[in-house]
């Protein structure tokens, strides 16, 4: 138990730092992705407004820009520097931006940025401009720009290519731009952070796995202790319940049985099955490892354990109908998925209405063995019908003890599936409860 909350709490901590850093990492690739695509759409925007090129007086344009003053008429370099003056589709895409563009800050803008435009007229014409590119000759360029049109699209990728297509007076201006290194450094930056990003978690998951085993310490003694106590109680209990159940007989001997002789008997009995369950359950819990398995023909114990209940069925004039498939074996312990048979039902006897209906079945889904246990319920069940496999829950919150449970079987029952690596689930069906168990075919 302590080794499966070590392991919950290891996934649960390795997956929530999985979750920040997926996060993390995809809103930096996400903003750095975009930052790429504004700056190569501001060179763009800039070109597709000087026709396809950059503006001869590109150095004296970057400086007024940065807003550097040059010396003469003060009212001269605030006209030049005034955004007003400047061409007006350009301020648009500075203001969409939220800035002037940093990439044209430099006077090497214009040398380090690589790019070809393509000028289709109306009258057929063209005018390719390559010679800020060597990659790509004028019939490649034509080709891309035919392509670019051919697609409808009036920006976006051709490749490494990022264009915008511009309708002029005249024609159609389409303006390409070599992004190969910029998407280049994006792609392995986005895969430098994966990587990063996987040997952190790596390294979280190995450092959770080693301090884990403190943190969970002191639950890990207070379960100790519990299931100490239950054991020591459990065995502690069992002395004082025989010497009372043989002075009970002795004054049954001497004096006959009598109203309360009959009461302390059952009342010890009662207390016999509740320190037995909780035996059962403390060793189940202490069990280390996984018990020898062997072939078990499921259908003969189903069939056993309900031929044994059958006295009882009728003493409630319960009718049982019974559905068991033939030769569906299982692997694991057989004294345990006897026991489970019983206690499933045990639990239907005891709680079906009087003169009510039941119903065993077994039967093979696929590689699955399937065992249910049904019966009819007058009372009111719970929502969460999983609540049922608590230790101790009653569904009569006045926990009467009418039906001589302590709503400890379930549990018992629930444990002992686990062990064997199986499923077992309740629901409210046809005014009952059922309870169903699938186990892995041997």
């Amino acid at each position: 138990m302590i080794k499966r909350l070590q392991r919950k709490f290891v996934m649960i901590t390795a997956l929530s730092v999985a979750i920040v850093m997926i996060v993390l990492l995809a809103g930096i690739n996400a903003a750095n992705m975009i930052q790429t695509e504004q700056d190569s759409d501001t060179i763009l925007h800039m070109l597709s407004d000087n026709d396809g090129r950059f503006p001869d007086n590109n150095k004296d344009s970057m400086k007024v820009k940065t807003g550097s003053l040059q010396q003469g008429n003060p009212q001269d370099n605030m006209q030049q520097n005034s955004p007003q003056q400047d061409n007006p589709q350009q301020n648009d895409v500075w203001q969409k931006n939220g800035s002037r563009p940093g990439a044209l800050a430099s006077p090497e803008a214009k040398f380090r940025t690589r790019y070809f435009s393509v000028y289709i007229k109306n009258d057929g014409t063209c005018d390719i401009n390559t010679d800020s590119i060597a990659a790509v000759s004028q019939d490649g360029a034509r080709q891309m720009a035919d392509s670019v049109l051919k697609g409808g699209r009036t920006e976006g990728y051709n490749g490494n290519y990022r264009f915008k297509v511009t309708v002029k007076d005249d024609g159609q201006l389409i303006v390409f731009l070599d992004c190969d290194e910029s998407l280049r450094t994006m792609r392995n930056f986005a895969l430098l952070s994966v990587i990063i990003g996987a040997v952190c978690l790596a390294l979280v998951t190995v450092l959770v796995m080693i301090f884990s085993r403190r943190a969970i310490k002191p639950v890990a003694q207070s379960i100790e202790k519990q299931k100490r106590f239950i054991t020591d109680a459990g065995h502690e209990i069992k002395t004082p319940l025989a010497i009372i159940s043989a002075n009970a007989e002795v004054i049954e001997m001497m004096n006959g049985e009598t109203e309360w002789t009959k009461s302390i008997c059952n009342q010890v009995e009662r207390l016999n099955v509740l320190a037995k369950g909780m035996l059962e359950l403390s060793r189940m819990d202490e069990m280390s490892e996984k018990p020898q398995f062997v072939n078990v023909n499921l259908s003969e114990t189903v069939r056993t354990g309900t031929d044994g209940f059958m006295a009882m069925m009728q003493k409630k004039n319960i009718t049982c109908s019974t559905d068991i498939a033939d030769n569906v074996c299982v692997m694991g312990d057989s004294g345990r998925l006897a026991e489970l048979v019983s206690l499933l039902i045990d639990n239907a006897i005891k709680y079906c209405t009087e003169g009510g209906s039941m119903s065993v079945k077994l039967w093979i889904n696929g590689r699955k063995a399937v065992f249910s246990v049904y019966n009819s319920y007058d009372g009111e069940l719970p929502d969460d019908m999983n609540k049922l496999f608590d230790r101790f829950y009653r569904t009569d919150e006045s926990r009467s003890r009418s039906t001589g449970g302590y709503g400890i079987g379930l549990s018992v029952a629930q444990a002992i599936v686990q062990l064997h690596k199986g499923k077992i689930s309740a629901e409210k069906k046809d005014g009952g409860a059922c309870f169903t168990v699938t186990l892995a075919r041997a």
